[in-house]
């Protein structure tokens, strides 16, 4: 849990140095409360969209449904792949100002680091040196990752629903994470005399949330997916690909900051980061021994997606 943790940190963090680090020229102080949401929102949209692409991921293993009562228990781990782009962010202040010890004239462009970008914090002054805010550092991350515990039960005529849920888990003084979705599968093949493959379609929506410890929400995530999947078993082996349509999204939302020592409170505008994958091509491997699975697939899409996922099951 200790990717979420990090993300409540920084949001939380964002909000406590604009509010704190106040300063005295009326006119800054008003342009850097009207760039709050930008500089959290340019921060932190490369975690939450990756977030959001991690969410469809690892639906399937086989085109092979369930038969009636046939089920399996997979723990998925979704690997979103971070891009060039998404290492750092711009934004532009109308007075001059000091960046890490470089003065910067009015209306530059400044690039600091995201969340998943460098691990350099931005600090940034004004020309006479007094503090105007901090963006932390990046975590350097090469991916984003996402588990998603998934269980699988056949039903009559060809139908296997699909269920993923975690419980609320802790990130410690934080908050609290916790997921769920549902979907289904219908088996194709069953209407194709002598078919060599199996073919499927399904269809999964799921829902996450991140809550303070007093239960007060601070984002959200949701995903749809549809999509069509062929397989074919050779021995222990199965190789499955597959074709999906889907959309994801991530919300935060509005914040009430207070500032302890001065009183004064604001509130942080919440926003939306929608994931960029609005379809992807999977191929993967299985590997069964027993009641046992082990599988890898990989997703072109936009933004790549690698899920790895372990589990058992009982056909």
């Amino acid at each position: 849990m200790k990717i979420y943790q990090k993300t409540i940190l920084t949001v939380l963090f964002l909000c406590v140095c604009f509010g704190a680090n106040r300063i005295q020229a009326q006119d800054l102080q008003q342009q850097l409360e009207n760039l709050n949401s930008q500089l959290v929102g340019g921060y932190t949209s490369p975690l939450l969209g990756n977030w959001a692409n991690d969410l469809n991921s690892g639906i399937y293993h086989t085109a092979a449904v369930h038969s009636v009562l046939g089920f399996d228990l997979n723990v998925n781990l979704a690997l979103a792949h971070v891009s060039g782009g998404d290492k750092t962010f711009q934004f532009t202040m109308r007075e001059p100002v000091n960046v890490n010890g470089v003065l910067y004239p009015a209306n530059t462009l400044i690039t600091a680091s995201t969340a998943v970008g460098p691990k350099n914090a931005t600090v940034l002054t004004t020309v006479n040196g007094l503090p105007i805010m901090t963006i932390p550092p990046g975590y350097d991350l090469p991916y984003v990752p996402l588990p998603m515990p998934q269980l699988s039960l056949g039903l009559p005529f060809g139908i296997e629903v699909m269920a993923r849920y975690m419980p609320t888990v802790s990130a410690g003084s934080e908050g609290k994470f916790n997921s769920s979705g549902f979907g289904a599968r219908y088996s194709i093949d069953q209407w194709i005399p002598m078919c060599p493959v199996n073919i499927a379609v399904h269809f999964m929506t799921q829902k996450l949330n991140f809550k303070s410890k007093s239960d007060t929400s601070i984002f959200s995530g949701k995903g749809t997916a549809y999509g069509l999947e062929v397989s074919k078993k050779l021995a222990i082996l199965t190789l499955y690909a597959g074709f999906q349509i889907e959309s994801s999204s991530m919300t935060v939302n509005d914040y009430l900051y207070t500032n302890q020592s001065t009183g004064l409170s604001y509130t942080l505008q919440g926003f939306t980061v929608n994931g960029s994958n609005k379809s992807r091509f999977t191929v993967g491997l299985d590997f069964s021994l027993l009641i046992f699975d082990i599988q890898a697939d990989y997703s072109f899409a936009s933004t790549p997606v690698a899920t790895l996922g372990a589990g058992f099951s009982f056909r």
